[in-house]
C-alpha cells in the first residue's frame, strides 16, 4: 500500500462534499464571506461551467511556467500530487493537479471555497497555501510540501506517549484552533490522520501541521452546520 507519509499532500479537495453536500457545498452567504462573491449551487451535472461559483484571484501565467514538476507524491480520486520546484527561487513545493472534467458543479465550488479558506489561514501550524491556477483543463493548487508523517502513526509507533508530549501537543492544537475560530473558520474534520508531525531531529522541536481543509466552512455566529460528515 502507498505510504501514508506520501499521502499528506493528496488529502482534501472535495473530501466531504459527497457525504454532506448541504454543509460542504458553500451557501451564498458563506461564499461571499470566504471568497468574495458568487452564488453557489449544488448540481450533479459533470464538468459544468464554474464561472458562477466562488471566485478567486487568478495567478498570472500558467503553472508550468512557474513550477518545474518532479516526482509524483501520491494520487486521489480526482487528483495527482507532484513535488515541484519554483522557477523563481528554487523553493520545493507540492502541486496538486485536479482534472476538471471529473468534477461536479458542487465540487468546483467546494474546491474554490477550500482554497479561499487556506489562503486566509497563514499560520505556522497549518499547511501553507502558496498559489492557485485555474486553467482550461486542470486546477493547480500549490502548497508547501508537508514533511513527516501523520500524528496517528506517531502515536501508534510510540510505546510511551508521556504527559509532557501530550500536553504540548494539545497546547499547539488549541492555539491553532483558536486562530481558525478567530477567523470564523470551522475545520470540521480534525483527527490524528489530518495532523502531520515533522521528523524528529536532535535539538529541533517537531512541527505539527493541520492539513485537509476539504470539510472546512466559514462559520459565523448566525450560521449552523448540522449535517453528518463522513471522510
Amino acid at each position: 500500500p502507498r505510504s501514508r507519509r506520501a499521502d499528506a499532500n493528496t488529502k482534501s479537495t472535495m473530501g466531504c462534499v459527497s457525504s454532506a453536500q448541504a454543509d460542504a457545498a458553500p451557501s451564498g452567504a458563506a461564499v461571499e464571506k470566504a471568497a468574495g462573491g458568487g452564488k453557489a449551487s449544488v448540481s450533479n451535472t459533470p464538468n459544468p461551467a464554474a464561472d458562477d461559483g466562488p471566485q478567486l484571484p487568478k495567478t498570472v501565467g500558467k503553472c508550468k511556467d512557474n513550477y518545474k514538476m518532479g516526482k509524483e507524491l501520491g494520487s486521489g480520486a480526482y487528483s495527482h500530487v507532484f513535488q515541484a520546484t519554483s522557477v523563481k527561487d528554487g523553493t520545493v513545493v507540492a502541486v496538486k493537479k485536479i482534472k476538471k472534467d471529473k468534477l461536479m458543479k458542487h465540487d468546483h465550488d467546494a474546491l474554490k471555497l477550500e482554497v479561499s479558506i487556506l489562503a486566509e489561514c497563514d499560520h505556522p501550524n497549518i499547511m501553507r497555501y502558496i498559489d492557485f491556477y485555474d486553467e482550461e483543463k486542470y486546477y493547480y493548487l500549490i502548497t508547501e510540501e508537508v514533511s513527516g508523517g501523520e500524528l496517528f502513526d506517531r502515536i501508534v509507533e510510540k510505546t510511551v506517549y508521556d504527559e509532557h508530549e501530550a500536553r504540548e501537543l494539545i497546547r499547539i492544537l488549541l492555539e491553532t484552533l483558536g486562530f481558525l475560530h478567530n477567523k470564523t473558520v470551522a475545520h470540521r474534520d480534525l483527527k490524528p490522520e489530518n495532523i502531520t508531525v515533522s521528523d524528529e531531529e536532535e535539538g529541533i522541536q517537531p512541527v505539527l501541521k493541520i492539513i485537509d481543509f476539504g470539510c472546512a466552512v466559514p462559520a459565523g455566529r448566525s450560521e449552523e452546520h448540522t449535517s453528518e460528515l463522513q471522510s
